[in-house]
């Protein structure tokens, strides 16, 4: 997957869609992939969640909480990172016109100008998001392309993906059973992963409401 920089609220959308294709693509290979946690996918909107154990219980989810709440959740800086402007927020509807929102930045690394960072956080409340439906059916990977495997970031569930050829990291966590947090870099380390992932406050996000 890559990391696309054009404004942070269009990259956000275009992450989206490019983990979601990607993810999707991953799960369903056969190459070299340990065994599956696959669970299954709710039939009623916004009514489960699905935890790293890969399997969907009740949630207490609410309607989607204002994009303004999120920003202040996206770093200014996380080790050598910088965030590039300022956080952007967006609410968007599902087909029944249940709101979801997310909040974005991209980040710059100090004397790195070809790394690239983004967090993209997601709240989807009751609505049906194309993030929440893929975190049901995520799978471990292990492939000569990629990997792809539970991890946990500040005690919440979490799905970290390794491009092999390319330097490209990401982390999805899923903070307080509702909040998905989505991290990337291109062009840089795990540790430079690491360094986004650890500066972000899971566990006052997951505490919203």
């Amino acid at each position: 997957m890559t990391l696309i920089r054009t404004t942070p609220l269009l990259a956000a959308l275009a992450v989206l869609l490019v983990l979601a294709t990607a993810l999707a693509a991953g799960c369903t290979s056969s190459s070299n992939s340990t065994a599956s946690t696959t669970a299954p996918t709710t039939s009623v909107a916004g009514t489960a969640v699905v935890t790293a154990a890969g399997t969907a219980q009740s949630g207490t989810a609410g309607p989607a909480v204002g994009y303004d709440r999120l920003v202040p959740f996206l770093p200014k800086t996380a080790g050598a990172w910088t965030i590039d402007g300022e956080g952007e927020g967006m609410t968007l509807k599902d087909n029944e016109g249940r709101d979801y929102t997310f909040a974005t930045a991209d980040y710059t690394k100090s004397g790195d100008e070809k790394a690239g960072g983004s967090i993209v956080i997601t709240d989807s409340g009751l609505a049906v998001s194309p993030l929440k439906q893929e975190w049901s059916s995520f799978t471990q990977i292990d492939s000569t392309e990629m990997s792809i495997k539970r991890a946990t970031a500040d005690g919440q569930p979490a799905w970290r993906i390794d491009q092999k050829k390319t330097n490209e990291h990401s982390m999805m966590v899923l903070a307080g059973d509702r909040f998905l947090v989505n991290v990337q870099v291109a062009d840089a380390t795990s540790a430079d992963l690491d360094a986004l992932v650890d500066a972000i406050d899971f566990a006052g996000l997951a505490a919203l409401k």
